[in-house]
């Protein structure tokens, strides 16, 4: 008998890595005999707030941002070609399932019938953004056989203390606990009184050629410096300075935010997901400061350079802990020193820990379903 799985995740957000985790994790249950996963059509509070062009101001930045994208239609116009390439991208390559919620009350007044339910991977934890027990799958009733399993979410910025009875009592409804960053183990272990399982990102469960044969490859030929920086600051702006030095090689920007701007021999501000993996693939050298450029990174064997951001820096710790890649963390004082040399990533030092954690991950997630 055909397995029914449904995922709870952030699908409908217009940003890269949310896209491409998503897809991975139901690709890769659904390469599995007697498996039909889709995931599951929830939108919850605000999940149309990335694609709007004028969205809700959070803070006073926010008000001064809509003032100036009123007067612009050129990055209106921009705004929607790019809207239009993540729709097609969920519309051809996103399996999603046929019923469809538009708030949690619907959600847990409908109760959506499955084998099993898996919650992540992506921020689906992370408070700050969001607090929705829907991502514990607490509409789930308990008087069920239906399996409820955590697979990599995020928490990424640390959960309060005002917040762990309720966090405690959402736990308890998940059989199968995990989490994708190590560090969140013994936090989740705590509250919920259980072993928690450390696994990869979904988009480590599937093979680099799968994702090679998925990715649009840019126009430009030749070796070239690509940028993925979410809100670069200064010292993004100097390690692309000194990596264009010590290369002497063009810039290659891919600019979604329209207003963040970065000194570049190329600038793009219109791309999708495959578009995204297209430039990573072919890049001599990646620059960011982004989680998924640094998996994707990771996945295409790429001489890459990273930047902490102003928050939620445990998640890129982890993953280069995990992939002994820490030396790719650079601050203010080893960008001053860099040499070409150090521009180089050893993969060699990482493959057997990379492919164990991959391997060991994988094994959890298909023996927990």
């Amino acid at each position: 008998m055909m397995k029914q799985i449904r995922v709870l995740t952030l699908w409908y957000a217009g940003n890269m890595g949310a896209q491409l985790q998503a897809m991975a994790l139901c690709h890769f249950l659904n390469k599995q005999d007697d498996v039909n996963c889709r995931l599951l059509r929830y939108h919850p509070v605000n999940s149309e707030r990335s694609w709007q062009y004028l969205p809700k101001p959070k803070h006073w930045k926010d008000i001064f941002r809509n003032i100036i994208l009123f007067f612009r239609i050129d990055l209106f116009l921009k705004k929607k070609k790019k809207n239009k390439l993540m729709k097609n991208f969920i519309k051809r390559h996103q399996l999603l399932s046929n019923d469809e919620y538009w708030s949690y009350e619907e959600l847990h007044k409908t109760s959506p019938q499955a084998d099993v339910f898996i919650t992540g991977s992506d921020q689906v934890w992370n408070f700050i953004l969001r607090k929705d027990p829907a991502y514990f799958l607490d509409f789930i009733s308990d008087n069920t056989t239906t399996k409820r399993i955590s697979y990599a979410p995020s928490i990424a910025d640390p959960w309060s203390e005002k917040d762990y009875a309720d966090l405690s009592r959402y736990l308890n409804h998940i059989d199968c606990l995990s989490v994708r960053e190590k560090n969140d183990i013994e936090t989740v272990e705590k509250l919920s009184g259980r072993k928690v399982y450390h696994v990869c990102d979904p988009v480590f469960l599937l093979e680099s050629s799968v994702w090679q044969n998925l990715a649009i490859m840019p126009s430009y030929k030749g070796e070239y410096i690509f940028c993925y920086f979410l809100n670069p600051d200064g010292l993004a702006l100097k390690l692309v300075e000194k990596v264009k030095k010590l290369t002497q090689l063009p810039v290659i920007y891919l600019n979604l935010d329209l207003f963040r701007k970065l000194k570049a021999d190329y600038t793009y501000e219109i791309a999708g997901p495959l578009e995204f993996l297209g430039f990573i693939n072919n890049a001599k050298y990646v620059l960011t400061n982004s989680y998924h450029g640094s998996a994707f990174s990771i996945i295409f064997k790429k001489d890459f350079s990273v930047v902490r951001k102003n928050v939620s820096n445990n998640r890129m710790q982890s993953l280069f802990d995990t992939f002994g890649l820490n030396n790719r963390f650079l601050d203010n004082e080893k960008i001053n020193d860099l040499k070409l040399e150090d521009l180089k990533v050893n993969y060699s030092m990482s493959k057997a820990a990379g492919e164990k954690f991959i391997e060991d991950s994988k094994n959890y997630l298909l023996s927990s379903i």
